[in-house]
């Protein structure tokens, strides 16, 4: 998956991609919304990892123990050369981005149009994300469920609502498939 991002002093928005079976990279999904008026005064560094972070929130799901690139404008986000930094607000930007497998590809704007019309025409108005960030704990690789499950194939077939899938094994729990871990991994 392939997220292009930018922002500006209206607002943020950000298109997810995906390589289709033709190679051709086609959108999957859109977002955007307009700035709050106190994000409207920071710098253009802070605007930009912003627009990653909101996007990353909002397609959280999606992302989760994936590996993934970030396409930017913003140059210095390329490298996160943003260590040195006095804005503490940055900082904590950064410190959420750090629980995500990606890669920022600095791209020029006339390179991200699309990202670029929807943070200047944003469509949702400004709100608070109530499903908000995911916290810090139990991060789990994907490689850690597979060898998970390839240790544990007699508890997963003990199981009751097991499908498998792409060979990752799913318990259906309150209507939804969810990656089947062993009580192993779940106090890790």
């Amino acid at each position: 998956m392939i997220i292009y991002t930018d922002a500006s002093g209206v607002g943020i928005g950000a298109v997810l991609k995906q390589p289709q079976d033709d190679g051709v990279l086609h959108p999957v999904a859109y977002f955007s919304r307009k700035s709050r008026p106190a994000e409207m005064k920071k710098k253009a560094v802070y605007l930009e990892c912003l627009a990653i972070k909101e996007a990353l929130v909002f397609w959280q799901y999606w992302l989760i123990g994936r590996d993934f690139n970030v396409i930017s404008d913003h140059k210095p986000l390329e490298t996160m050369r943003v260590r040195a930094r006095t804005d503490e607000a940055l900082g904590d930007l950064m410190n959420y981005l750090a629980q995500y497998n990606f890669k920022i590809i600095y791209a020029q704007g006339k390179e991200n149009v699309e990202a670029g019309s929807l943070s200047r025409n944003p469509v949702l108005e400004s709100f608070e994300n109530q499903d908000e960030v995911l916290t810090l704990v139990n991060f789990v690789m994907m490689r850690d469920i597979e060898k998970d499950q390839k240790t544990n194939r007699e508890e997963i077939f003990q199981a009751k609502s097991i499908t498998e899938r792409q060979n990752i094994y799913f318990k259906k729990l309150k209507q939804r498939d969810c990656i089947f871990i062993s009580g192993d991994l779940e106090g890790k």
